[in-house]
């Protein structure tokens, strides 16, 4: 991946009146998937948790990579 390279998660909303989906005891809320992103060294981009009704939510990410540090990830 590119240090200017994107990555998008989508995911079913935390809401038990979704009527389709994994069991709510699998579906991790915004808010724990922007968490997992950070400690995987993704920053959430200016457009945050972005709503995808009916029953989903996403959200676009960057890596987090500071000046003059080479990615350990190949481009």
């Amino acid at each position: 991946m590119s240090n200017s390279g994107l990555v998008g998660i989508i995911h079913w909303n935390y809401d038990p009146e979704t009527p389709r989906g994994p069991e709510m005891n699998i579906r991790p809320r915004p808010e724990q998937c922007r968490q997992w992103a950070e400690q995987a060294g993704f920053k959430i981009t200016g457009d945050g948790i972005i709503d995808l009704p009916p029953y989903h939510y996403g959200m676009a990410l960057k890596k987090n990579i500071a000046p003059g540090i080479k990615s350990e990830i190949s481009e």
